[in-house]
């Protein structure tokens, strides 16, 4: 299979765990859950339709039938909900979703591009009478609040490679401050991994270190699901420590393992073993929702396997 291919792969697996986890949340009515999934700056848009066969494109100049242009705009509409003070939505109905023809692409450095169908089956116990509405979904997949658990796994698991980072608002806008590394360069900027295909690796005395950084990297990208540490994320310093940095697409509901391990850290993997969900839910909670933290030890479990496998073969 092609680099492209497995891009291609993953960005399936991606977008279908996040919408079918969103089609989950509305179903079960875990309203705060859902509104978690959406970044501050989220267009959440339903066109009208202008005929049989046609839909509006403009919510500028067009009617449509429900279009928010930030998150503010769904956690209000949940408010009114929650409120029981809304007429019109009480009892709310009750809801299937099922999604189905599901194509995802990779569309920019950090973007998913998905196109799927779907039909919610509705019962309003109102006039006891069930329907079914057909539709489309379109969108991608981006959390700034991933690069802060990003850095919250790495203080609870003592690695020391994600620079710190926390919430900031500017200009209205929520999102996630990063820590500049001063003299670091990119894997990109060096042409290539360093010490692989010819590109330039660390000196003699380093080599046994700069092995164990670019294992325990892979080891904690394979822990936090993250589909895109691309040579642009990895960053080296004078030392030969790796930084890494952009977990936008990290904590997912993926329970695959983008790394083939060939060797693992001893003492990261211990500290690894020993997270449970209470403590990742302490430590991340605030950032991800239990889904995510689910499908972490799922792949943690994943690990253990190829782990295990390693111990057997004398691989360390």
């Amino acid at each position: 299979m092609t680099a492209s291919a497995i891009r291609q792969t993953d960005a399936h697996a991606v977008a279908a765990a996040t919408i079918f986890r969103e089609a989950r949340l509305l179903d079960t009515g875990e309203w705060a859950d859902w509104v978690a999934m959406y970044s501050e700056d989220a267009v959440y848009w339903v066109p009208a339709w202008l005929d049989e066969y046609t839909t509006t494109n403009d919510p500028d100049t067009q009617v449509s039938l429900l279009y928010h242009d930030a998150r503010r705009g769904l956690e209000e509409r949940i408010a009114r909900i929650e409120s029981r003070k809304s007429i019109t939505a009480l009892p709310l109905p009750r809801t299937v979703h099922q999604i189905s023809n599901l194509e995802a692409s990779e569309t920019g450095a950090d973007q998913i591009t998905c196109h799927s169908v779907f039909s919610v089956h509705v019962y309003d116990p109102r006039v006891a009478k069930e329907h079914l509405r057909p539709g489309r979904y379109e969108g991608y997949f981006e959390s700034y609040k991933s690069e802060i658990a990003a850095y919250e796994l790495d203080k609870l698991l003592g690695l020391q490679m994600v620079p710190p980072t926390v919430e900031k608002r500017v200009k209205g806008d929520l999102g996630a401050a990063v820590m500049w590394v001063n003299g670091a360069k990119t894997f990109k900027e060096l042409g290539g991994v360093p010490g692989q295909k010819g590109i330039a690796g660390p000196p003699a005395a380093h080599i046994a270190y700069w092995m164990h950084e670019l294992t325990k990297a892979k080891m904690f990208d394979d822990l936090i699901g993250n589909i895109d540490p691309n040579l642009g994320n990895w960053l080296v310093d004078s030392e030969w420590n790796i930084i890494l940095i952009d977990h936008s697409r990290a904590f997912t509901d993926t329970k695959q393992l983008y790394h083939n391990l060939q060797y693992y850290d001893h003492d990261l993997w211990d500290k690894m073993k020993a997270l449970d969900e209470a403590a990742l839910t302490t430590a991340l909670g605030e950032w991800v929702g239990k889904g995510e933290i689910k499908a972490m030890l799922e792949r943690r479990d994943k690990m253990s396997q190829v782990i295990d496998k390693l111990k057997a073969a004398g691989g360390d």
